[in-house]
């Protein structure tokens, strides 16, 4: 496994990225096809209407956009345009979220311990490689809803968050910010931390591996809990 893992970080970057972005598209797609179906989302659409909107005019008006968009039709077309521009938004995301972590991870890594030979590549592709477990959600709700829950409706896909703390947590017992704090806390995150974490010292890092987690931990959860006040500031703001 070392060994492996050793080789992956010794390959181009250019190379781990195409990796990603084929696994991500092609369980997304999977995904779409086998559980997020437009099937699903139309059956919502029907009950809602037939539950909120006993006016025809009214289900118009709210819901014909949204069936139109969602037309099923008999023989099903590729649609290579919309394949293309969702490589690209997974690419984009993709990039712009591992170059964000991956620079404040290393810029606090030097601020705390200087090492003339340790240098970007060291943290870029232990980001890289640790983003694989940001996957595991799709791939864990396709085989869910494929072999153990076969029956499901829209409202079963909204509410299956594996492996989140929200699933735990009852909305009315705390605020609602503290709530949208905590809603994104999920074991993924802890998975990604030691998985970077041995990625940089094997790169050359040169203190031990639990002090690389430790200012590992420090620099990626600190980043994503400024991230998460932020939005939530903004949202309470605009609502």
């Amino acid at each position: 496994m070392k060994n492996a893992y050793l080789d992956l970080l010794n390959s181009k970057g250019w190379l781990i990225l195409a990796l990603y972005i084929l696994s991500s598209f092609l369980l997304t797609f999977v995904d779409n096809e086998l559980v997020t179906t437009d099937e699903v989302y139309v059956m919502y659409l029907d009950r809602m209407a037939s539950e909120k909107y006993k006016d025809y005019d009214s289900y118009i008006s709210d819901f014909e956009g949204d069936l139109e968009d969602l037309e099923l039709d008999d023989e099903e077309n590729i649609d290579f345009e919309a394949i293309l521009i969702d490589l690209l938004f997974i690419s984009l995301k993709y990039l712009f979220s591992v170059v964000i972590v991956s620079g404040i991870l290393f810029g606090f890594l030097d601020l705390m311990v200087s090492q003339e030979s340790f240098n970007f590549n060291g943290v870029y592709k232990p980001v890289l490689l640790g983003n694989f477990v940001f996957l595991l959600p799709t791939l864990i709700s396709v085989i869910w809803f494929t072999v153990f829950q076969t029956d499901f409706e829209y409202e079963d896909l909204q509410g299956f968050r594996p492996l989140y703390l929200i699933g735990y947590l009852d909305k009315s017992d705390f605020p609602n910010w503290l709530y949208s704090l905590l809603s994104v806390v999920n074991l993924y995150d802890f998975l990604f931390v030691p998985l970077v974490a041995v990625g940089i010292r094997l790169s050359g890092f040169s203190l031990s591996f639990v002090q690389t987690l430790k200012y590992v931990a420090i620099g990626y959860f600190g980043l994503l809990i400024t991230w998460e006040i932020i939005v939530i500031y903004i949202l309470s703001i605009l609502s």
